[in-house]
């Protein structure tokens, strides 16, 4: 969960014991002319923060847009918000984190289909990109029609990975 670097006073520790117990705000150091704060808040359905009260303790439906974050599949908790921020119209981006572990999956099987062939063969750059794309087309395509939303963003929260896949686009429209 970091948003800036270490050294900026905005810097959003990155939690590795646990997950957010009590709302943060960090401001979202966008290059705009409107101030922008981002709220970090605890998982909805997560201990003391139960689904059916979330969206109204939270205030989230007051927010002028809300990014959903998931490294695997959105929950049912993480479902309901959904229909409540449709709901309320708000408006959400859906994100998918951790990409870069479903890519390293991938390609690992695809080499390991190479290696047990015996010819010693390794994945080229054209094998590897193809292989890349189309793990973020299927990834994006299942999360879009299995919750009906047009764009879904695979990001990885490491820093050497943020330009490989959507972070800039959603940092982009994020700003818009």
């Amino acid at each position: 969960r970091r948003v800036s670097s270490p050294n900026d006073p905005d810097f959003a520790e990155l939690c590795v014991d646990g997950p957010t117990m009590e709302p943060q705000m960090y401001r979202f150091p966008a290059q705009t002319n409107k101030p922008c704060v981002i709220w970090d808040l605890p998982g909805v359905g997560t201990a003391g923060f139960p689904a059916e009260t979330y969206l109204q303790n939270l205030g989230i439906r007051h927010f002028d847009v809300v990014v959903l974050i998931t490294d695997q599949r959105f929950t049912e908790a993480e479902l309901l918000l959904l229909d409540d921020l449709r709901h309320w119209n708000v408006p959400f981006f859906m994100v998918r984190n951790k990409i870069d572990l479903d890519v390293q999956r991938e390609l690992e099987s695809e080499q390991e289909v190479l290696d047990n062939r015996g010819f010693g063969d390794k994945l080229d750059n054209e094998e590897r990109r193809d292989i890349v794309r189309e793990t973020l087309i299927n990834v994006k395509e299942d999360l879009s029609i299995l919750h009906h939303v047009d764009s879904v963003y695979c990001i990885s929260a490491i820093k050497e990975f943020w330009h490989s896949f959507d972070f800039p686009r959603l940092e982009q429209d994020l700003t818009v």
